[in-house]
């Protein structure tokens, strides 16, 4: 691989470039895992990893520190894999493809996973610096956090004595978590009745829209692709017979979906009146989301044969299901439990969001139709009145749902020792106070946080934009700094 960053000096930079190289999406976290025991086996580490390919490295305190309390490092190895619609990278197989533009270092065509895997090379950067000043490390590299908390569930904390954590999921230089939201997600299921057909086919994509993180980007209000294609299906059906044949859209159930393809047959006497609804509804997306999505595209065309189709009661019922199944923010506000809630970089000034439903992804299968769904919320409460409604609908549909994840949020406490001990470092170096937030993401400290009660948390990392989709970049000299205030934290513990 070639490098595109300076390493001298910085050795986090150079790990970040490496572990770039190895494909490690979630549920593909075996190669970087791999990566991981080479690591600590060549430097006479002592390490844990078990059959989900979660990884714990042990490195005993610097002298002067070694009984001082064990610290925990954690952050997860899998990254979303979102490339652009005309690449041809393989996410399986292919090293991300990384250059430095206006100070910005960014994957072409695709996401580069500085999400969590800043973390992942500052954890690797101290755990082989022999001079760097620093109490006993355990450092937790999880895997799947990206489609549930996966890892961190599973994980035998027996091997854990730690009850500090310094956690790196975090994308904003001074930024520092006070709440994280609870999540629950899973998939829709229904099946469908199918017919042959000698009917022409035809199809739709939609494409162009902004996409990215069903957490940070919710507050926007962007398109959803999917709702799109649904949309386009309904106003059709007002006028013509159609039969879906197929339906893909979206890339993860924590993705906003900018991306939806559908095929159904239709007689081609209706073709060109097809087009024009094609036209006019790109025409109303193009304004209503001229802010958040404006390459926002609807392209008709001839489809590929498809020998079956969904008959007619299960193409009104689909389309319907997918046109009345709620996405988007549900809940915005000012204060929670007598915190101002400061809204994060890029968030409207509004109100953070602190509830939301995510329709993430639709696939066809066969007679399977799949709908990967999330729930998320500060309040569990209101997770559980949204669960309700929306399975009472489901119900309606034939669908049944099938639950793959459940993770808690976390409330931290300023007043932490950690915390503290941030702030004190940021201010030191830049004269201002770290920016205490409530935020509508979830991460791997509430499901630790429950295996081991009581442990002072603190959570840091760079400026990271467009998280989850591609474009995603990191500031460099960001990367650095921080970098710099982890190494002074570490010394000073």
């Amino acid at each position: 691989m070639k490098y595109v960053m300076n390493h001298e000096g910085k050795p986090h930079r150079k790990f970040f470039e490496d572990i770039c190289a190895i494909p490690h999406g979630s549920y593909n976290e075996k190669g970087i895992s791999d990566y991981l025991v080479q690591f600590a086996e060549e430097r006479g580490l002592s390490f844990y990893r078990d059959e989900l390919w979660n990884v714990l490295i042990k490195k005993a305190g610097s002298p002067g520190y070694e009984k001082h309390p064990p610290v925990m490092l954690q952050a997860h190895t899998d990254m979303v894999c979102v490339k652009r619609p005309e690449s041809d990278f393989n996410f399986e197989t292919d090293s991300l493809q990384l250059f430095v533009e206006d100070g910005w270092l960014q994957a072409k065509d695709t996401t580069l996973g500085a999400d969590c895997g800043h973390g992942v090379a500052y954890m690797l950067a101290i755990l082989d610096d022999p001079e760097l000043a620093h109490p006993p490390l355990e450092a937790f590299f999880s895997v799947q956090e990206e489609v549930g908390i996966g890892g961190p569930n599973f994980f035998d904390y027996s091997k854990v004595q730690a009850k500090k954590l310094i956690n790196f999921d975090i994308f904003d230089e001074g930024l520092s978590w006070i709440s994280t939201t609870s999540v629950k997600g899973g998939d829709f299921l229904r099946k469908v009745a199918l017919e042959p057909t000698f009917r022409p086919m035809y199809q739709l994509h939609v494409g162009g829209g902004t996409g990215g993180h069903a957490a940070l980007d919710i507050g926007n209000d962007q398109a959803n692709a999917i709702r799109i294609a649904a949309r386009f299906l309904r106003k059709v059906m007002k006028e013509i017979h159609i039969n879906l044949a197929s339906i893909d859209g979206g890339t993860a159930r924590n993705n906003i979906p900018g991306e939806c393809r559908i095929v159904f047959s239709c007689n081609s006497f209706f073709v060109q009146r097809l087009k024009e609804i094609a036209q006019e509804l790109e025409q109303e997306i193009k304004r209503e989301y001229a802010g958040t999505d404006p390459n926002l595209y609807l392209k008709f065309g001839e489809g590929p044969y498809l020998e079956k189709v969904l008959a007619d009661a299960s193409t009104r019922s689909v389309v319907s299901f997918l046109l009345q199944l709620p996405t988007g923010v549900h809940m915005r506000r000012f204060m929670s439990n007598g915190l101002a809630l400061i809204v994060p970089k890029g968030q409207p000034g509004d109100g953070l969001v602190t509830t939301s439903r995510n329709l993430g992804v639709v696939k066809l299968a066969g007679d399977q139709l799949t709908v990967g769904y999330m729930f998320r919320s500060m309040l569990d409460s209101q997770i559980t009145e949204m669960m309700d409604q929306t399975m009472l609908l489901a119900e309606a549909f034939g669908a049944s749902w099938d639950q793959v994840f459940d993770y808690r949020g976390h409330t931290y406490r300023e007043s932490d020792p950690l915390h503290t001990l941030w702030n004190q470092v940021y201010k030191e170096a830049t004269g201002q106070e770290v920016r205490g937030v409530a935020a509508h993401v979830g991460t791997d400290v509430g499901t630790i946080v429950q295996h081991i009660p009581g442990m002072d948390v603190m959570t840091i990392g760079p400026n990271t934009l467009d998280i989850h989709k591609p474009g995603e970049r990191m500031e460099v000299a960001s990367f650095d700094r921080t970098y710099d205030y982890v190494k002074t934290i570490l010394s000073r513990l």
